[in-house]
């Protein structure tokens, strides 16, 4: 009451930090999940605590997470609903995998309003004028990917031709150009790496670089926001 008037609408989204459910990190640095889903269910019980108009959490899709929210969703029905989201199917130019819980209003409209769904652009289609791609560059490298070595493909899920939808924004690193050989030309900057997460390059980061693309990676799109929030 003090922040919000009585009879005001309003809504409260949250994304707890996802480094602890993270599958990558969890392989990376044998990571146990049960501190953030200890974090979740914090989030989770908040909302039922301050009571918001509507609310929203976004976090990565991991098996144990989508175990939880099936059961919260059995005990809740009439307050929390929850969706695997694949975001580029609503524009975002990225392949975003997250698991959106809610209001069920929200995910019901997010389930079936087919006017939400668009078509990803492409990376040339959103990477241009100032931000286009270097002139040698042919593939994009994935953030947590590794460049081939010896111009062969290498592994092949880390590598994308350029006119492709690129792959996940994420907070460690950003992702790479690599010219016709496979050969590395240079990491993303933090302004192609915005325009991918669906920002203005223009939206004010912190200076570091490595503090920037943290900032970016675990946004939320606002392009998929406008959409579900219909604003």
């Amino acid at each position: 009451e003090k922040y919000v008037p009585p009879g005001v609408e309003w809504h409260l989204h949250g994304s707890p930090p996802c480094q602890k459910l993270s599958r990558i990190r969890a392989i990376s640095n044998g990571i146990n999940p049960e501190m953030g889903l200890e974090l979740v269910s914090w989030y989770v019980r908040l909302t039922e605590r301050l009571k918001p108009t509507t609310w929203t959490m976004e976090q990565v899709s991991a098996p144990e997470l989508r175990g939880m929210l099936q059961y919260v969703q059995y005990m809740r029905p009439e307050t929390f609903d929850w969706q695997h989201c694949w975001m580029e199917l609503y524009g975002v130019p990225q392949t975003r995998h997250r698991a959106l819980a809610g209001s069920p209003s929200i995910i019901e409209r997010l389930r079936h309003d087919k006017s939400l769904r668009a078509d990803a652009p492409l990376v040339t289609d959103v990477l241009v004028g100032a931000h286009k791609p270097p002139k040698e560059a042919v593939y994009l490298r994935a953030s947590i990917g590794m460049t081939p070595k010896n111009g062969s493909t290498g592994r092949q899920g880390d590598v994308k031709p350029i006119d492709t939808v690129a792959y996940t924004c994420t907070s460690r690193h950003p992702h790479a150009w690599l010219d016709k050989n496979y050969c590395h030309i240079r990491e993303l900057n933090p302004q192609e790496q915005l325009i991918l997460q669906s920002f203005s390059p223009d939206v004010y980061l912190p200076d570091k670089i490595n503090d920037a693309i943290t900032a970016i990676g675990n946004a939320i799109p606002p392009l998929f926001v406008k959409k579900i929030m219909r604003v």
